[in-house]
Protein backbone atom coordinates (compact mmCIF):
# COMPACT_ATOMS: atom_id res chain seq x y z
CA UNK A 1 0.00 0.00 0.00
CA UNK A 2 1.77 3.33 -1.39
CA UNK A 3 -0.12 6.49 -0.12
CA UNK A 4 0.71 10.27 -1.63
CA UNK A 5 1.65 11.11 1.70
CA UNK A 6 4.67 9.04 2.05
CA UNK A 7 2.69 5.55 2.76
CA UNK A 8 4.27 2.52 1.96
CA UNK A 9 3.54 -0.86 3.76
CA UNK A 10 2.65 -4.64 3.84
CA UNK A 11 -0.70 -5.54 4.66
CA UNK A 12 -1.34 -9.00 5.77
CA UNK A 13 -4.86 -10.36 5.27
CA UNK A 14 -6.78 -12.76 6.99
CA UNK A 15 -7.88 -16.25 6.74
CA UNK A 16 -10.29 -15.46 3.96
CA UNK A 17 -7.95 -13.12 1.99
CA UNK A 18 -9.90 -10.05 3.43
CA UNK A 19 -8.07 -7.03 5.08
CA UNK A 20 -8.89 -3.69 7.00
CA UNK A 21 -7.08 -0.65 6.26
CA UNK A 22 -7.92 3.17 7.93
CA UNK A 23 -7.23 5.64 5.40
CA UNK A 24 -6.19 9.18 5.65
CA UNK A 25 -8.41 11.69 4.58
CA UNK A 26 -7.23 13.40 1.27
CA UNK A 27 -4.33 10.89 0.36
CA UNK A 28 -4.37 8.97 -2.62
CA UNK A 29 -3.58 5.41 -2.14
CA UNK A 30 -2.24 2.84 -4.69
CA UNK A 31 -2.73 -0.98 -3.84
CA UNK A 32 -1.61 -4.41 -5.25
CA UNK A 33 -2.25 -7.59 -4.57
CA UNK A 34 -0.09 -10.00 -4.79
CA UNK A 35 -0.03 -13.92 -4.05
CA UNK A 36 2.23 -17.00 -5.22
CA UNK A 37 0.35 -18.63 -8.25
CA UNK A 38 -1.65 -15.46 -9.71
CA UNK A 39 -0.90 -12.33 -11.52
CA UNK A 40 -0.59 -9.39 -9.82
CA UNK A 41 -3.61 -6.92 -9.20
CA UNK A 42 -3.83 -2.63 -8.60
CA UNK A 43 -6.25 -0.37 -7.55
CA UNK A 44 -6.36 2.96 -6.51
CA UNK A 45 -8.30 4.91 -4.12
CA UNK A 46 -8.61 8.17 -3.22
CA UNK A 47 -9.88 8.35 0.53
CA UNK A 48 -12.35 11.66 1.34
CA UNK A 49 -12.15 14.65 2.81
CA UNK A 50 -14.73 15.00 4.73
CA UNK A 51 -15.23 14.05 8.43
CA UNK A 52 -18.11 11.56 7.96
CA UNK A 53 -17.25 8.06 7.99
CA UNK A 54 -17.22 5.99 5.22
CA UNK A 55 -16.33 2.38 3.94
CA UNK A 56 -14.71 1.44 0.78
CA UNK A 57 -14.69 -2.22 -0.26
CA UNK A 58 -12.25 -3.48 -3.06
CA UNK A 59 -12.36 -6.26 -5.05
CA UNK A 60 -8.65 -7.93 -6.19
CA UNK A 61 -9.98 -10.66 -8.52
CA UNK A 62 -6.51 -12.92 -9.18
CA UNK A 63 -5.67 -14.46 -12.22
CA UNK A 64 -4.47 -17.60 -12.10
CA UNK A 65 -0.60 -18.71 -13.91
CA UNK A 66 -1.76 -21.98 -13.61
CA UNK A 67 -4.81 -22.05 -15.60
CA UNK A 68 -6.40 -20.23 -18.79
CA UNK A 69 -7.88 -16.69 -17.75
CA UNK A 70 -11.30 -15.79 -19.58
CA UNK A 71 -11.02 -11.79 -21.20
CA UNK A 72 -14.76 -11.11 -20.66
CA UNK A 73 -16.48 -8.82 -22.98
CA UNK A 74 -14.60 -8.89 -26.10
CA UNK A 75 -16.42 -8.60 -29.07
CA UNK A 76 -15.99 -9.02 -32.61
CA UNK A 77 -17.41 -7.98 -35.96
CA UNK A 78 -19.80 -10.61 -37.44
CA UNK A 79 -17.91 -13.42 -38.79
CA UNK A 80 -15.11 -10.57 -38.82
CA UNK A 81 -11.47 -10.43 -37.01
CA UNK A 82 -11.98 -6.78 -36.39
CA UNK A 83 -12.83 -5.92 -32.83
CA UNK A 84 -15.60 -3.35 -31.92
CA UNK A 85 -15.50 -0.70 -29.91
CA UNK A 86 -17.24 -2.42 -26.91
CA UNK A 87 -14.16 -4.24 -26.59
CA UNK A 88 -12.03 -1.32 -25.59
CA UNK A 89 -12.52 -1.36 -21.54
CA UNK A 90 -11.81 -5.15 -21.53
CA UNK A 91 -8.65 -4.94 -23.38
CA UNK A 92 -7.53 -1.78 -21.20
CA UNK A 93 -7.49 -3.78 -17.90
CA UNK A 94 -5.62 -6.35 -19.96
CA UNK A 95 -2.65 -3.41 -21.26
CA UNK A 96 -3.41 -2.51 -17.28
CA UNK A 97 -3.06 -6.11 -15.90
CA UNK A 98 0.41 -6.82 -18.31
CA UNK A 99 1.59 -3.53 -17.33
CA UNK A 100 1.32 -4.36 -13.40
CA UNK A 101 3.06 -7.64 -14.45
CA UNK A 102 5.96 -6.67 -16.32
CA UNK A 103 8.00 -10.08 -16.25
CA UNK A 104 5.06 -12.13 -17.50
CA UNK A 105 4.39 -13.58 -21.29
CA UNK A 106 1.33 -15.05 -22.32
CA UNK A 107 -0.33 -16.66 -25.26
CA UNK A 108 -3.47 -14.87 -26.01
CA UNK A 109 -6.52 -17.47 -27.66
CA UNK A 110 -9.35 -16.89 -29.26
CA UNK A 111 -11.90 -19.87 -29.56
CA UNK A 112 -15.28 -20.07 -31.69
CA UNK A 113 -18.35 -22.60 -31.46
CA UNK A 114 -18.49 -25.79 -33.63
CA UNK A 115 -21.32 -24.15 -36.31
CA UNK A 116 -19.30 -23.97 -39.88
CA UNK A 117 -16.27 -25.01 -41.31
CA UNK A 118 -13.24 -26.41 -39.42
CA UNK A 119 -10.57 -24.95 -41.11
CA UNK A 120 -12.65 -21.44 -41.49
CA UNK A 121 -13.03 -21.26 -37.96
CA UNK A 122 -9.27 -21.80 -37.32
CA UNK A 123 -8.30 -19.44 -39.12
CA UNK A 124 -10.84 -17.03 -37.98
CA UNK A 125 -10.40 -17.79 -34.68
CA UNK A 126 -6.05 -17.17 -35.51
CA UNK A 127 -6.79 -13.62 -36.96
CA UNK A 128 -9.26 -12.77 -34.19
CA UNK A 129 -6.54 -13.51 -31.64
CA UNK A 130 -3.81 -11.70 -33.94
CA UNK A 131 -6.02 -8.54 -33.90
CA UNK A 132 -6.09 -8.74 -30.18
CA UNK A 133 -2.36 -8.64 -29.95
CA UNK A 134 -2.21 -6.00 -32.28
CA UNK A 135 -4.38 -4.08 -29.91
CA UNK A 136 -2.18 -5.07 -26.59
CA UNK A 137 1.16 -3.73 -28.74
CA UNK A 138 -0.36 -0.73 -30.22
CA UNK A 139 -1.01 0.38 -25.99
CA UNK A 140 2.74 -0.03 -25.59
CA UNK A 141 2.92 -4.00 -24.64
CA UNK A 142 5.96 -5.51 -26.18
CA UNK A 143 4.96 -7.74 -29.02
CA UNK A 144 7.64 -10.38 -27.49
CA UNK A 145 5.65 -10.81 -24.36
CA UNK A 146 2.79 -11.87 -26.87
CA UNK A 147 1.80 -14.93 -28.93
CA UNK A 148 -1.22 -15.28 -30.79
CA UNK A 149 -2.75 -18.57 -31.06
CA UNK A 150 -6.67 -19.04 -32.86
CA UNK A 151 -8.06 -22.91 -31.92
CA UNK A 152 -11.35 -22.89 -33.60
CA UNK A 153 -13.66 -25.44 -32.08
CA UNK A 154 -10.62 -28.03 -31.39
CA UNK A 155 -11.03 -26.93 -27.51
CA UNK A 156 -14.72 -26.82 -26.50
CA UNK A 157 -14.57 -24.97 -23.20
CA UNK A 158 -14.64 -27.16 -19.52
CA UNK A 159 -17.45 -25.90 -16.82
CA UNK A 160 -16.14 -24.50 -13.32
CA UNK A 161 -17.47 -24.54 -10.47
CA UNK A 162 -18.32 -20.61 -11.50
CA UNK A 163 -20.30 -21.29 -14.39
CA UNK A 164 -22.58 -23.97 -12.81
CA UNK A 165 -24.02 -21.26 -10.22
CA UNK A 166 -24.78 -18.38 -13.37
CA UNK A 167 -26.12 -21.76 -15.22
CA UNK A 168 -27.09 -24.51 -12.96
CA UNK A 169 -28.01 -26.85 -16.18
CA UNK A 170 -24.37 -27.03 -16.33
CA UNK A 171 -22.21 -29.38 -13.91
CA UNK A 172 -18.73 -28.87 -12.76
CA UNK A 173 -16.03 -30.43 -14.96
CA UNK A 174 -18.74 -30.48 -18.21
CA UNK A 175 -17.22 -30.01 -21.54
CA UNK A 176 -19.08 -28.38 -24.33
CA UNK A 177 -18.30 -30.70 -26.66
CA UNK A 178 -20.37 -31.07 -30.14
CA UNK A 179 -22.22 -34.69 -28.42
CA UNK A 180 -22.85 -32.42 -24.84
CA UNK A 181 -24.41 -29.59 -26.76
CA UNK A 182 -27.02 -31.15 -29.00
CA UNK A 183 -28.26 -33.46 -26.32
CA UNK A 184 -29.53 -30.14 -24.67
CA UNK A 185 -32.73 -27.72 -25.73
CA UNK A 186 -32.24 -24.97 -28.06
CA UNK A 187 -31.67 -22.14 -25.84
CA UNK A 188 -29.35 -24.16 -23.53
CA UNK A 189 -27.83 -24.98 -26.67
CA UNK A 190 -27.09 -21.10 -27.03
CA UNK A 191 -25.66 -20.76 -24.11
CA UNK A 192 -23.29 -23.27 -24.74
CA UNK A 193 -22.45 -22.15 -28.23
CA UNK A 194 -21.84 -18.56 -26.31
CA UNK A 195 -19.92 -19.93 -23.45
CA UNK A 196 -17.23 -21.58 -26.05
CA UNK A 197 -16.87 -18.10 -28.52
CA UNK A 198 -14.10 -16.93 -26.32
CA UNK A 199 -11.08 -14.86 -25.75
CA UNK A 200 -8.79 -16.46 -22.86
CA UNK A 201 -5.26 -16.04 -21.97
CA UNK A 202 -2.71 -18.17 -20.28
CA UNK A 203 0.78 -17.55 -18.69
CA UNK A 204 3.66 -18.68 -20.39
CA UNK A 205 6.53 -17.50 -18.40
CA UNK A 206 7.09 -15.31 -15.53
CA UNK A 207 10.54 -14.45 -16.23
CA UNK A 208 10.34 -12.27 -18.93
CA UNK A 209 13.40 -9.04 -18.74
CA UNK A 210 14.85 -11.13 -15.45
CA UNK A 211 17.76 -12.41 -17.03
CA UNK A 212 20.37 -11.13 -20.07
CA UNK A 213 21.74 -13.37 -22.86
CA UNK A 214 23.99 -15.55 -20.64
CA UNK A 215 21.68 -16.58 -17.99
CA UNK A 216 22.27 -13.66 -15.44
CA UNK A 217 20.09 -11.95 -13.27
CA UNK A 218 20.06 -8.54 -14.25
CA UNK A 219 20.95 -5.75 -12.02
CA UNK A 220 17.47 -3.53 -11.92
CA UNK A 221 15.68 -6.93 -11.90
CA UNK A 222 17.62 -7.47 -8.67
CA UNK A 223 17.13 -4.13 -7.45
CA UNK A 224 13.32 -4.77 -7.96
CA UNK A 225 13.45 -7.99 -6.16
CA UNK A 226 15.21 -6.16 -3.22
CA UNK A 227 12.57 -3.46 -3.06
Amino acid sequence: MVGSDGTNEKIGVLSDGSFVKPLKPGVSYLILATCQGYLNVCNELRADTTEVEKQHVLQFPLPSISSPVLVRNVFYEFDKAALTDNSREALDRLVKMLNENPNVTIELAAHCDYRGNAEYNLKLSQRRAESVVHYLTEHGIASDRLTAKGYGKEMPKVVNKKLTETYPFLHENDTLSVPYILKLPADQQEVCNALNRRTEFRVLRTTYGLFDANGNLRPEALRKTED
